[in-house]
């Protein structure tokens, strides 16, 4: 992605991610120079949820890098997001996950995950399968505690977990934090 010249554009089905709909719900994307389809963006459409044709349709998902929803009404993400199994960068925040998608977790090459205001309360065991995880932003959620599910993110650099509900610490924390 580093280097290649970068132009947004409406989704068509020229290499791109197609998507019916009215005209508000059309999908963006950025297309590399190469032609290589790298950011899928369905940024700031109060979608209820990911459209199903961006599954049906999309012509190679492993080219996926990025992958931006913030801003939606989604409750949860569906298991099709297994297929974009290279995203590297996943913005989810500000929807309305009831929990931790789950889904996320199977994405083992993503380094960057951002779930600001998301309404979260846990994070599951299932975390560690992101074992290149680098920064990890959790500001705005319901948080009251963290347990040690993060300290085995050993390529966490990056941990964000401001405007939370803390109470409860485990009493290693501080120390754990440090080891990040």
């Amino acid at each position: 992605m580093a280097g290649a010249s970068k132009k947004e554009t409406e989704v068509t089905k020229k290499g791109t991610v197609p998507c019916r709909g009215d005209e508000s719900q059309k999908l963006t994307s950025q297309v590399s120079s190469d032609g290589d389809l790298t950011v899928v963006s369905l940024t700031s459409k109060f979608l209820d949820a990911v459209p199903a044709s961006l599954w049906l349709e999309h012509p190679d998902p492993e080219s996926v890098l990025v992958f931006l929803a913030e801003r939606n009404r989604f409750s949860d993400l569906p298991p099709e997001l297994i297929a974009f199994s290279n995203l590297q960068s996943v913005n989810v925040s500000y929807n309305c996950f009831s929990r931790f998608p789950v889904i996320l977790c199977g994405l083992a090459n993503i380094t960057e995950l951002v779930m600001t205001g998301c309404e979260l309360e846990y994070i599951p065991s299932e975390i560690e399968g992101l074992m290149f995880l680098e920064k990890f932003i959790l500001d705005l959620n319901k948080f009251f505690k963290i347990g040690d599910v993060l300290y085995d993110l050993n390529n966490l650099t990056t941990l964000s977990l401001g405007m939370n509900h803390f109470s409860v610490f485990n009493s290693s924390l501080p120390f754990q934090i440090r080891k990040l």
